[in-house]
């Protein structure tokens, strides 16, 4: 009998080690099994929450139909002259060349990148320049004075006629 505990006491010994791994892969695998039904009814939840959800689109989508009505338009319809008034085109003015002249400022104003453009300076009241273009109404710098020394202007500027006084 002393042959057999010992036996037994020496297997424990030797593959004792085993049983525990063996327990504790029974463990992993009881954890995953649950983890699956677990995940497994949330996937359930899941799809019935987005079937009910589609059944609403379609349902919406059905009135969405019953009450939109599309008209056809047949050709006579369409053919039929248009009701609005036709708008007349801007006529761009006449740029004339004038002879070359220095004129000053009545008063502070605005100086535009084109007619009737985009404001891009305000000069001061009596500032001076010179000026060999332009229209009825719009007088276009050529030119301008910056201490008592004139200047190339480099891009385009215009200033309303009635700001300014020939000198």
């Amino acid at each position: 009998m002393r042959y057999i505990v010992v036996c037994l006491a020496f297997v424990v010994f030797l593959y004792g080690g085993e049983f525990n791994n063996i327990d504790s892969a029974i463990n992993d695998i009881v954890k995953l099994k649950n983890d699956y039904k677990k995940t497994k009814l949330e996937l359930e939840k899941t799809k019935k929450t987005v079937e009910k959800q589609h059944k609403k689109i379609k349902e919406l989508q059905k009135k969405l139909a019953k009450k939109t009505k599309v008209k056809i338009i047949t050709k006579k319809e369409y053919a039929q002259p248009n009701k609005f008034p036709k708008l007349a085109q801007k006529k761009k003015p006449e740029i004339k060349n004038t002879p070359p002249n220095t004129f000053r400022l009545k008063f502070q104003s605005d100086i535009y990148d084109n007619i009737s453009g985009k404001k891009i300076d305000n000069w001061e009241q009596k500032r001076s320049f010179t000026s060999n273009r332009a229209t009825k109404e719009w007088v276009k710098i050529t030119g301008y004075f910056i201490d008592k020394r004139w200047v190339k202007a480099k891009k385009d500027m215009w200033i309303q006629r009635y700001k300014v006084t020939k000198r």
